[in-house]
């Protein structure tokens, strides 16, 4: 069996869908919105897309739950929504348990924050499919025209909740 990874294009993307607490006396969401395009860069620069995953054509999106203290520790990561691939979940949990996040602004009220990552793994075995997949905000035209495996990390606040 020829190892697929040469023939098709991987993107593994992580999409915050959802941030709780965000809005806070003191703070217009700016500099949240700063630290949460930074907070995307540094779960990039973890996520993996486990090869035996790609030999396997496994895909999927686990969702979970993260909470990070003021100097952006991790305190809590609580699985929402797995994928059905347990090589997937695992290499996702394992990234984001990696991931420095940065502090958090110093106009953010609270001593922590609690939010939602979703984690996009896909094969596109088309062009096409990396055209749907870089519509989706899953992979950009930059990360796909790379060699080797495409990854992009966003965070986008959704609002108060």
């Amino acid at each position: 069996m020829s190892y697929t990874a040469i023939t098709k294009t991987l993107a593994a993307a992580a999409v915050v869908a959802g941030f709780s607490g965000i809005a806070h006396a003191g703070s217009d969401g700016g500099d949240l919105n700063h630290w949460a395009q930074k907070a995307g860069k540094h779960l990039t620069a973890e996520m993996k897309y486990p090869a035996l995953a790609v030999r396997k054509n496994a895909e999927g999106s686990p969702l979970f739950q993260v909470t990070v203290s003021r100097n952006g520790d991790i305190e809590a990561i609580k699985p929402v929504r797995m994928a059905s691939s347990p090589m997937i979940n695992s290499t996702a949990r394992k990234s984001l348990k990696k991931v420095d996040f940065p502090a958090l602004p110093a106009d953010y009220d609270g001593e922590k924050l609690t939010f939602s990552v979703q984690m996009n793994y896909a094969i596109a075995g088309s062009a096409q499919e990396e055209r749907i997949l870089r519509r989706e905000g899953r992979v950009t035209s930059r990360q796909l025209a790379n060699a080797g495996a495409p990854m992009v990390a966003s965070i986008t606040l959704m609002g108060e909740e």
